[in-house]
């Protein structure tokens, strides 16, 4: 006959007041079987909103609804003709967070990874500038990166600015449009996991106080290669700012200088082409010529749509929950379109990428993304997400 082991002991808890409070452990050992649950060396028993379990050698305590009278040391102990073993753990129960509660309060609290200070809701009128900024906690110092929507990585550049300075983290947006507008999330991971937290920009329309002479649209029509620059409030003109540029770079130069104006740019680049002829001496371009100017005009037709579109990615359907047995194949399928080519879709479970190989079998089918997990074991639980 075997004593009982643990070999899944219980984990410190941190939950919040009025949330439900669950502590799960696993023992082995030889049948018959007796647990008991303490509290701060006191048995407990079923009753109210607090349930006890025990099934498959998985003991559980729930409590339906915890208050700080909740907090505590509590202890599983297993008991069998062979011996007795027992594990235990501290439960923290917080207060639920009010108006009045301090900004730099910890929020979202794991015992390693944790945010001092959420980013907050913030409105900003457009072409202002849009600052989020988070103070995190956890060993090591989480790092952190930032998420517009469900599925958009934030990174630096251009109008975008992101920095990260030990434990403050700082999102900085300038010249802000109304596609900007929606919400932004904050992730910290480190070696324990990783916890969010999210904040809404709302972006206002700019009204216009100085006096137009004349159509403005009539204006652009005349001047199609010149533009305001929002960030230095003077002209720029578009010939001159192309004329040295690689055709790459010209999404980059766009929003550097807020230009949006694409007739003014396409017609830079006859302008462009109009010159080059000129300076040849010849009236008709080459082949390869004419293929690059083609070229560039594809390429802004692309950068406009590229620029008017909010989200990079269309999630069509999404992935859901499975439950299956051992050894046998799990699968997760999500519709994704992605609207950017440049764009490649990853699986995670949890903060660990995951290839394929023997365990894991990934593939593509238009827009169908499938995920199989082979011979599925209980190591195979956990959240997995693409």
């Amino acid at each position: 006959m075997k004593p009982p082991v643990f070999d899944v002991p219980l984990k410190p808890l941190t939950v919040t007041e009025g949330d439900k409070l669950s502590l799960r452990c696993h023992v082995c050992g030889s049948p018959p079987l007796k647990i008991q649950w303490m509290k701060d060396r006191k048995d407990l028993a079923p009753a109210g909103s607090t349930r006890i379990s025990f099934s498959d050698g998985t003991a559980c305590l729930e409590i339906g609804s915890a208050s700080s009278h909740d907090a505590g040391d509590y202890l599983c102990k297993a008991t069998n003709d062979a011996g007795t073993e027992f594990c235990k753990a501290k439960v923290t129960v917080q207060a639920t967070k009010t108006a009045e509660t301090p900004a730099d309060a910890p929020a979202k609290k794991l015992e390693n990874l944790f945010f001092i200070e959420e980013p907050r809701t913030t409105h900003v009128t457009e072409k202002g500038t849009a600052t989020f900024i988070a103070k995190v906690g956890g060993d090591p110092i989480p790092s952190v990166k930032w998420m517009k929507g469900k599925w958009r990585q934030v990174t630096h550049g251009g109008r975008i600015s992101i920095e990260q300075k030990g434990r403050e983290a700082k999102l900085e947006i300038r010249e802000v449009t109304r596609s900007d507008s929606g919400q932004y999330r904050c992730v910290a991971a480190n070696k324990h996991g990783e916890v969010e937290s999210s904040a809404d920009m709302h972006v206002d329309e700019k009204k216009e106080t100085a006096q137009l002479d004349g159509d403005l649209r009539a204006k652009l029509k005349k001047t199609p290669s010149k533009q305001k620059s929002p960030a230095e409030e003077k002209d720029v003109d578009i010939v001159e700012l192309l004329r040295n540029v690689d055709p790459k770079e010209y999404e980059k130069y766009a929003r550097m200088y807020g230009i949006t104006d694409y007739r003014g740019l396409l017609q830079a680049l006859e302008q462009l082409k109009k010159e080059k002829a000129e300076e040849t001496g010849r009236p008709e371009v080459e082949r390869g010529d004419r293929e690059s100017d083609e070229d560039m005009a594809r390429l802004v037709a692309d950068l406009q749509k590229r620029m008017e579109r909010t989200e990079p990615v269309t999630v069509v359907k999404d992935i859901s929950d499975r439950a299956v047995f051992a050894n046998e194949e799990a699968e997760f399928e999500c519709e994704v379109k992605i609207n950017y080519p440049e764009i490649t879709l990853s699986w995670y479970k949890g903060t660990q990428k995951l290839d394929s190989g023997d365990k894991y079998s990934i593939s593509i089918s238009g827009d169908r993304h499938l995920l199989r997990i082979r011979r599925c074991t209980p190591a195979d639980q956990g959240n997995y997400r693409v």
